[in-house]
This record gives C-alpha cells, structure tokens and sequence, in this order.
C-alpha cells in the first residue's frame, strides 16, 4: 500500500448559499413486472456484459425513484438557514512517490466566515463533506507540445446516517448500493424470522462511499446484474453454492474504501483516530497550516444577490405526481452523469417536440429523436470539453431521457443549469403543461441519493426482484410467448 507522506491543500473556494425547500427521500422503488420481465430477458439474453447502454429505456422497469416521498431529509441547522458551500483540492504524496489529487465537495453547518478584506473563519465551524473526487494528473508529450490530461480514478457520494447511536436505534437507515444488494440476497433463511440486523448494510456515523453512478437507474441496474453475471460465470460447473456466488458479486461490485482515500486518511488522525464525514476549520488548520492563504471567499455580486435562490420560490419537492419524479430522477441522476464526463457547470435545453431533420442548426444533431441544445460548460478537467459534452448528450439521452419519456412517448421540455459546487435548476413540462420550476443543493445531493431507504422491507424486495431477474435471464430460452414471464419458483434472495 502507498502511504500518504505529505499532504497540502492546494485552494479552498468557500462561497455563501441560499435557502432551500425542504429536501425528501425517494429510494428506488421495484417497478418489475411480467411484461417488463420479458423485455429485459429478451435485451440481455445471451449477451457477455450487461453495459447500462443494453439497459437505456427499460431501467425504468426495474427500478425508479419512489412516486411517494418516504420522508423529509434534514440538514444541520434545517434548510431555511444560510451556511457555505465549498470546493477544495488536495494534493496527496506518497512514499513512492506517486502525487494524486482529491477534490472535496461539501457544505458547511453555519455562515460561520466575515469576508472583510481578509477571510475571518469560525476554527469550530463544520465542513461536511458531500463527495469526493480523486484523479490523476499528468502530462502527455505530443509534437504539439505538452498537453495535460486528468483522469478521474475515484468519484463517489459519501453517505452516513448521523442519527445513528447504536444497534436499538427504532429506525434505521439501509443502504442499497449494488455491493448490498447481494448481502441482502444471502439472507434468505432469516426472512421469516421477523426482524434482523445486517450491520454490512446498516448506515451509522461512520461514512461509506457509493459510485455517484448508482443514481442513474441503467448504470445501477446494470452494475448488480452485471456483477452477479461474472460471479455465475466464474462459479465451476456451478459447484460453488449460492452463497460463494453471491459473496463473489459483492466483491466485483465493492465501492471505494474511504478508510484508504488520502484525504479521509489524514484527516482522520487529526480528528483522533474517527472516521467522520465532517471536520472542523481548526482541523483542517492542523492538517495544512498555510491553509488560510489558500482560501478564496466568493460574495456573490449585487445581480446575483437579488435572484439568489430561497425556500419557497420554486415547487416543493414533497410531491407525489408525476412531474415531481421525474425533476427528482433528473436531479439526482444528470448531476451524476455530469461527474463521469468531469462537468462541474452545465447548462442545456432538451426536448421531444420539435425534432429537426438532416438539416439542423449548428450544434443540434439532425438524426436524433430529441432537440439537445447545450450551453456554457465549466470542467476539472484541463482538456477541450467538446467531445466530453458530446458524450454527455449521447449518454443523456440515451440513459436517461428515453427512461423518463418512456421511449419518446411522453411529450417534454427541459432546460437545466447545474453547478454542481451550486444549485440545480430544472424548469420542465411534460405532456403539454405548463413549465414548473424545481430547484435543489447539487452540495448536497449525497442527501438525496435513491440508494438509502428506512424501510428495510423495501430493501428485501428489490434484491429479491433482482434476483429473480438474474436467474430467470439465466434460464431463458429465447422463446417468444403472449405470456409473461414466469416469476422463478424459488426462494427470493438466493439459495442458502
């Protein structure tokens, strides 16, 4: 292992925020059927990879954010209260020598920073962390010169449940990433014996990576079918009980250690010896004393100040129509897709209404069943983002848009600016109606991720679903029938 010798912060960016509508939780939700079943057996039947591109537009019938609100997320301090936002980078060396650099995103508890010509921070203000990035960086030597080039190495959500005390906490919160998804299916033999503690998908204090990629539905439904796939596959001759199999998934499908993330690593000792999902002004002091000449403090001007975003000026996210789904699938999962591409701010227009033929405008792809109109974009990255952003709009409306439009057959508009150290902004119609405005934390959308849930049953039947989906793909015969396919006749998370 390369240990971390030496770490700096090479800037801290610290910018005051607005207020916000209360935020709420929608995991995902089995939306498997019969008919649906058919369909993805038919797509996936004797391909080697299940790749979320075989999944664009049939995700959405396996999993997709719950209609109905499950709760109301809180925030330190509640979301009518102004506190920071922050993007910091750090610079981690090792004793091979090898230089990595992690990007930290996050909010603070409280405006607890006086801006007045030199930055004036509270040493016991909170800065918790949203997510983190870690690249590498380097230089590539070309007739041209030398070009740099970043590649993203690490980019997750970090999750906790900070009302978490102990194991006779009433309510607790479980996480479905696709790695907990096979530990759920191992657990067959104790379903009927009523309620169990499985502390592998239990979320306390102690933070957990998941793949920011787990919030678009085809790249999580791809990854547990994926690398159940490979586990079946690798088993001999089918010998290996379902068990081995399922624990050999678990570990294709394992998401990053925070424990060995550079910067969670050093922070940890000067916060002696825990594991947090937040750390203080004081700490971070310890960590890199020359710190405070590398923050940057953002006023935001006098235009932006009077439009600045506040709880109550757009839709409230407690719905549960339609619209309210899709705002919150596209909040949680275009942020996500943004991060694979290294887009920090984006912003675009999208719909199915007017669908320009081979003669299209400049920018505007003619042979597509959807009008994609992108605007200024801001990266991490130090290369030319054009063919990031046009893989950004393949991927959108491929994954992503064909899933909420159920393959074109519901009428959008959407037009969307994403800052992902800011806000999302989301101003849609669907079906003819009117455009509705939604607006939500993008610093905080680790709150939001449909991969946590309080109701453990809900757990239980999406691993059970998946499961299903799993061997009847494996059993399929590539019949055509009228019928829908059957339901396996056998236990539902695995064979113990």
């Amino acid at each position: 292992m390369d240990i971390p010798t030496r770490i700096v912060v090479r800037r801290l960016i610290i910018s005051p925020t607005g207020t916000y509508n209360t935020q709420y939780m929608r995991p995902y939700d089995n939306t498997l059927q019969g008919p649906g079943l058919n369909a993805i057996c038919e797509t996936l039947c004797g391909e080697n990879r299940y790749t979320p591109a075989r999944l664009a537009g049939i995700a959405n019938q396996i999993v997709s954010p719950a209609a109905t609100p499950e709760k109301a997320i809180g925030i330190v301090n509640g979301w009518d209260a102004t506190r920071c936002r922050y993007f910091m980078e750090v610079e981690s060396h090792s004793m091979g020598g090898a230089v990595s650099v992690v990007k930290v995103l996050g909010w603070t508890n409280y405006m607890g920073i006086v801006n007045t010509g030199s930055c004036h921070i509270d040493p016991n203000m909170e800065f918790y962390v949203n997510s983190v990035v870690q690249v590498r960086e380097y230089i590539e030597t070309t007739p041209l010169g030398n070009q740099p080039h970043t590649n993203v190495a690490e980019n997750a959500h970090v999750l906790v449940d900070p009302t978490y005390f102990d194991a006779y906490v009433k309510e607790k919160t479980m996480s479905m990433r696709p790695e907990d998804m096979y530990a759920t299916m191992s657990l067959n033999h104790l379903h009927n014996m009523g309620d169990t503690l499985d502390t592998r998908t239990t979320l306390t204090r102690v933070p957990v990576a998941s793949t920011r990629s787990n919030s678009i539905a085809a790249f999580y439904a791809a990854a547990v079918l994926d690398n159940y796939k490979k586990a079946a596959d690798s088993n001999n001759f089918g010998l290996q009980p379902e068990t081995e199999v399922l624990d050999s998934a678990r570990g294709y499908a394992q998401d990053s250690v925070l424990a060995l993330n550079p910067f969670f690593r050093a922070m940890q000792e000067y916060r002696e010896g825990m594991l947090t999902n937040f750390f203080t002004w004081s700490d971070l002091c310890r960590l890199d004393p020359d710190v405070v000449h590398k923050v940057k403090a953002l006023e935001l001007p006098a235009s932006t100040r009077v439009h600045r975003v506040g709880s109550g000026m757009s839709q409230d996210w407690g719905g549960s129509d339609r619209l309210t789904q899709v705002a919150t699938i596209l909040a949680q999962s275009v942020l996500a897709l943004m991060s694979v591409y290294t887009l920090t701010r984006f912003a675009f227009t999208a719909t199915n209404r007017q669908v320009f033929s081979s003669n299209a405008p400049s920018g505007v792809d003619g042979h597509s069943s959807i009008t994609f109109i992108p605007g200024d974009a801001e990266s991490f990255s130090r290369r030319d983002l054009s063919p990031f952003i046009e893989q950004f709009r393949i991927n959108l409306e491929h994954m992503i848009l064909k899933d909420v439009s159920h393959n074109n057959q519901i009428d959008f508009w959407l037009e969307m600016r994403i800052n992902l150290l800011g806000e999302t902004w989301i101003d849609i119609s669907l079906d003819g109606g009117p455009v509705i405005t939604y607006v939500s934390p993008s610093f905080a959308d680790a709150l939001m991720v449909p991969v946590v849930t309080t109701q453990t049953h809900l757990g239980q039947r999406l691993a059970g679903d998946f499961h299903e989906i799993c061997t009847t793909i494996a059993n399929y015969d590539g019949m055509t029938s009228t019928q829908p396919a059957a339901m396996p006749q056998k236990p539902r998370y695995g064979l113990i």
